[in-house]
Formats: structure tokens, C-alpha cells, sequence
């Protein structure tokens, strides 16, 4: 089969590899009809991190049809199925409380061992997706496969953050970071009611945040939240970034007691909060990682009624053979979203 492989900094290449097969019995193969590249895809691509070696397959945005199958998996054969990024058993204690990421036996779909066990990923033809009673996601008939696929990963994480930050009907938010899952939180926000803030210093991004007021300088932000809000600060932020930077903007905005969901992937030491200031100001701070597992089927919902339109973050569509182009123009920020078609 044909898969994205990691060769190394800023060096990938469409190889051809063994086909995957079935190794245990909640197993299943996922013949990939979509797959696509996040953001998170960068680290590993400008090398930021470890754990990812040579010759693995990248992809962690995946839906396609089920091709084989173990004999304890309870989807049959040519089920449509969306893929979560985060694989996780179902069954131990940390699943229990819904807290997938942190499964023991579990991992990320095509990020390497950064987070415990390697599983290949599905920027390919065929992928072999474990725990598959747990970590897949029925599609809908009539639902198209881009409308799916980002239930997988960024529609999940965007409609997890707005949960975590108990967005309610009349609030204003500011979404900090006008990537994919920043987009899309601005629509899950707005779904439920919010006035909804979009800031990113890239116009590009700015025009695809639809329902939203927005500005390209963070240093303004403060002067239209409090426009917006009648003189009062935001009750709610979405850091969508990824930095500290990004994170002091989303605490500039907050009037007392505001909320804020970090669920940019921080890597940074620093953090630009004193606890005085935090106490003071009666901020409530979490962080939120994407959880397909527990978010998935909302984010299904979402898109079947027709509220969010996952497709209108979309800037590019390309096949598998054409990835190679794909991450550049993502790594370049040419590009907002990739999908990528398999020729299946």
C-alpha cells in the first residue's frame, strides 16, 4: 500500500509499505477514504519533537470503510467509520472516568511513542486501528466524508474546549488562534448562543471565521471586547494556539471570573500567570486535550443537523500522492486545512 512516510526534518515521502494486518481481536483494517493533515502533523515534520522515527507513517485524521475485522469487534464489515486520534482500551480506570488520553494501553494514531505505544498512522491507503468498539464513530449515510472526518480529531477538540469552558447562550467569547480548531470552535460557540470573538493575525484564517466579529492584532483585542460586550471583558476564551503568548492574550480579554479552555498543544516551560494575579481576578483555567471517545458522536450531531459545517475550514484538497505538497503548503501557512483522498 501507499503511505505518508516520516523520513525525517521537513522530509516526507508517499512509499510504498506492507499492508496491515489484523493482530488482535478487537482489531479492525480501515480502508482510508479521507485522511488529513493537522497542525499537530508539524511538530514531528519540523522535528520538535521526539519519539517519532524514520520510516513511520504520519496521519492521525482518518475515516474510511472497515475491511477486516477481529472477532470481538461489534461493527461489520463495510461500516463507514470515522477514526478517533486518541486510541484507548475502554476498560481500565482511566477510560472509566473518560479520561482516554491518559489510557496505559493506549496511544496517538500516527504520532509515534510520545504518547506511550506506537500505532501507525493513516495518511495511507489501509490502517490497522485497535480497541476498535471504543475508538471508532459509525458515519451517518447521508453525511459526506469530509463532514465526518474532522469528528476524529479537530470538530471533537473544538466542541471539548467549549464544553470545558461552559459556554452558554449570551456569553462572549474570544477564540485566541484561527486554525482549524479554532474555527471551528467560533462555530460550536456560536451554535450555542455566544457573541464570538475570532483573533488571529492571519486575514486568511480570519475570513473562514464565520459568525464571528474578528481582528488580526491581538494588542486591539481588549478595546473590542470591551466594545462588544457593552464595557464589559469577555466571559469566556478559547486558546487555540498553542503558545504563551497565545495564552496571555486569552487571559488579557477575560473580565472577572472569566473562563478559559487552553487546548492548544503547549510544549512551552514559561506561563504569563502569577497566581496573585490569577487569585485576584477569580480566573478559571483549564486544559483541555481532544477526546473523539467522548466528543465524537456531539460533534457527529453537530454536523448532521447542519449547525457546524466542518468543510468550510477546508483550503486545500489533494490526493495521497500529492501529501508531500500538502505539508509544505500547511507548513508555509498557505494552507489552513488539508485533506487528502486516497484512490481507493
Amino acid at each position: 500500500m501507499r503511505a505518508l512516510t516520516y523520513l525525517g526534518p521537513r522530509a516526507v515521502a508517499v512509499l510504498d509499505h506492507p499492508k496491515p494486518v489484523l493482530t488482535d481481536d478487537e482489531d479492525v483494517i480501515v480502508e482510508v477514504r479521507s485522511s488529513a493533515i493537522c497542525g499537530t502533523d508539524l511538530h514531528p515534520y519540523r522535528q520538535h519533537l521526539p519519539g517519532i522515527r524514520s520510516g513511520m507513517t504520519l496521519g492521525h485524521e482518518v475515516m474510511g470503510v472497515i475491511s477486516a475485522a477481529g472477532t470481538s469487534v461489534s461493527y461489520p464489515l463495510g461500516t463507514r467509520v470515522v477514526v478517533s486520534d486518541v486510541l484507548a482500551c475502554g476498560q481500565c480506570s482511566a477510560c472509566s472516568k473518560q479520561h482516554h488520553y491518559h489510557c496505559l494501553a493506549g496511544g496517538l494514531l500516527g504520532y509515534g511513542d510520545v504518547v506511550r505505544r506506537e500505532f501507525g498512522g493513516g495518511q495511507a491507503e489501509y490502517v490497522r486501528v485497535p480497541f476498535a468498539n471504543t475508538t471508532l464513530l459509525a458515519v451517518p449515510t447521508a453525511m459526506a466524508d469530509v463532514e465526518a472526518l474532522f469528528a476524529g480529531d479537530i470538530l471533537a477538540t473544538a466542541v471539548g474546549a467549549v464544553e470545558a469552558a461552559r459556554v452558554q447562550r449570551g456569553d462572549l467569547v474570544a477564540v485566541v488562534g484561527c486554525g482549524p480548531v479554532g474555527l471551528l470552535a467560533v462555530q460550536v460557540a456560536s451554535v450555542l448562543g455566544a457573541r464570538v470573538l475570532a483573533i488571529d493575525p492571519n486575514p486568511a484564517r480570519l475570513a473562514r471565521a464565520h459568525g464571528a466579529d474578528a481582528t488580526a492584532h491581538p494588542f486591539d483585542a481588549v478595546a473590542m471586547c470591551l466594545e462588544m460586550g457593552a464595557g464589559e471583558l469577555a466571559d469566556v476564551a478559547v486558546e487555540a494556539v498553542g503558545t504563551a503568548q497565545a495564552t496571555e492574550v486569552a487571559i488579557s480579554v477575560l473580565g472577572p471570573g472569566g473562563r478559559v479552555a487552553v487546548v492548544g498543544a503547549h510544549h512551552d516551560g514559561a506561563f504569563p500567570l502569577t497566581l496573585g494575579e490569577a487569585f485576584a481576578r477569580e480566573l478559571q483555567l483549564s486544559f483541555v486535550v481532544g477526546n473523539p471517545i467522548k466528543s465524537g458522536q456531539r460533534a457527529l450531531e453537530l454536523v448532521a443537523d447542519g449547525t457546524v459545517k466542518p468543510e468550510l475550514v477546508v483550503s486545500h484538497h489533494l490526493r495521497l500522492e500529492d501529501a508531500v505538497q500538502g505539508y509544505d503548503l500547511f507548513d508555509r501557512g498557505i494552507a489552513t486545512k488539508v485533506v487528502l483522498q486516497t484512490n481507493n
